[in-house]
């Protein structure tokens, strides 16, 4: 049987893998962290000072507008529909030059 509600293969689903971080390289024990889902918006000029994901790793996945990511003096420019990793190792600055407000979701698993 393959009637919907059962244990099978979903049906009508997509899925695409838009990112992945492999928590026991980024954090070891899982003991004592959260893994949390949210919803952000930056407006215009706003934005977050350099800092580091050591231990804290967190996948972003733009909604609307653009904004920029800094990373060891390169900036990229992240958009609608785009994924942004930040993983052990990566110390980042984010800012939002568009003149438009940035609205995105993130995930990350770190201590509540």
């Amino acid at each position: 049987m393959t009637g919907l509600g059962e244990e099978s293969e979903p049906v009508g689903f997509t899925t695409e893998r838009l990112a992945l971080a492999d928590l026991a390289a980024e954090i070891g024990a899982i003991d004592g962290h959260v893994l949390r889902m949210s919803r952000t918006t930056i407006a215009p000029d706003g934005g977050y000072a350099p800092h580091s994901h050591e231990g804290r790793p967190e996948l972003i996945y733009v909604l609307d507008g653009v904004f920029t990511d800094s990373r060891e003096g390169v900036e990229t420019h992240y958009g609608p529909g785009q994924v942004v990793s930040m993983t052990n190792g990566v110390t980042h600055a984010i800012r939002n030059l568009s003149g438009k407000p940035v609205t995105y979701l993130s995930v990350t698993v770190r201590k509540p």
